[in-house]
């Protein structure tokens, strides 16, 4: 009843002033995302499967496809398959042009291009091709202004333009005193919000970056709140848990960081990764929570349990989150013992 309730709230939610894409891929598209927020990866990609076949012309199903195997990757620390991803964008740019020479115009071309390049983006940036992904940035955030000339309720747009504009404006802090450089920050988290309040397919991933964007702008009160109301409707969502407990932490709410990151650590668990990189950051978090609530009993019991992922089994390019990881827990674990030494001598009558 609960997740019938919660998808009939999802659907009404999604229901804008802007148009939606062809109906049977629209369905699918919605139910498909509904899956990949409560983590069942298998069905988000049947769905989305289904929606990249029940209209060959139309490139949302191959899109969302893609974004599917990052997150995916990305949550449970899993090799990415590159070359899945790149032939999806690919074959969807295809179908994209083919769209734009049937009539009546797709307003949806534009605002899927812009998310396809900026995903692009995203993941060139995190293979360190740095001049890739400021090709496929720019030209996002061109697309995603090209569908909001073109349809000026198409919030969707708002996601990759305001991510855009947030951080290109956040990278160039220093140069705000230059003509050619202006401080766009605030418009980006406008068009995030507007996304997150109106988009139809993207406003679960705008209220995603608005967390972190938010936290990084140092606006908590903003940024609790969007956690929050994305774990309304989907309460063990590792995403936005991580979101709220970094914003707990950040607070000095060293206990609520700790059971957050407790949440996740577990959730991953029963995934089948809990012995991954991300299980295993989840996990240290929670330590370094507990310790900075004080809790010595726990964090020495917590910090007997953790166990170190097999290098080999985590994917090469998180070896280097993974060493920084292991370092910290390091630190940590000699706190632990230092605390817990002190805490026994303490007690000691004599």
């Amino acid at each position: 009843m609960k997740t019938l309730f919660a998808l009939a709230t999802l659907l009404s939610m999604v229901a804008g002033a802007q148009s939606a894409l062809p109906r049977a891929v629209d369905s699918l598209v919605l139910k498909g995302t509904h899956a990949a927020l409560r983590h069942d990866y298998d069905e988000a990609e049947r769905c989305f499967r289904h929606a990249a076949t029940a209209d060959r012309t139309h490139p949302a199903g191959l899109i969302f496809l893609a974004g599917l195997l990052y997150q995916k990757s990305e949550d449970l620390s899993l090799p990415f398959d590159h070359h899945s991803f790149d032939s999806l964008l690919t074959e969807s740019e295809v179908r994209a042009r083919m769209r734009e020479s049937m009539a009546p115009p797709d307003p949806w071309i534009p605002v899927l291009r812009a998310t396809a390049r900026g995903m692009l983006a995203v993941e060139e940036a995190g293979s360190g091709e740095w001049m890739a992904a400021v090709r496929d940035a720019l030209a996002s955030s061109s697309e995603a202004q090209e569908a909001q000339l073109q349809d000026s309720s198409m919030a969707d747009a708002g996601l990759p333009l305001g991510n855009y504009l947030y951080w290109k404006s956040r990278k160039t802090e220093a140069l705000h005193w230059l003509p050619l450089f202006t401080d766009e920050r605030a418009e980006g988290i406008r068009l995030l919000e507007e996304c997150a309040q109106n988009g139809r397919y993207h406003r679960f991933a705008a209220i995603s970056s608005l967390i972190w964007i938010l936290h990084d702008a140092k606006d908590l009160v903003r940024a609790e709140a969007w956690a929050r109301r994305g774990l309304v409707l989907y309460p063990d969502n590792r995403t936005y848990l991580a979101g709220l407990a970094m914003v707990h932490e950040t607070k000095g709410e060293f206990v609520d960081a700790a059971d957050g990151w407790a949440r996740i650590a577990s959730s991953l668990g029963t995934a089948g990764v809990g012995r991954g990189y991300c299980a295993f950051s989840a996990s240290v978090n929670q330590l370094r929570c507990l310790l900075a609530a004080g809790d010595v009993r726990y964090s020495e019991s917590l910090a007997g349990r953790i166990s170190e992922p097999v290098v080999s089994q985590v994917p090469r390019p998180l070896h280097g989150r993974l060493k920084a990881k292991i370092v910290e827990w390091g630190v940590l674990k000699k706190r632990v013992s230092a605390m817990a030494a002190s805490a026994a001598k303490s007690s000691d009558p004599r």
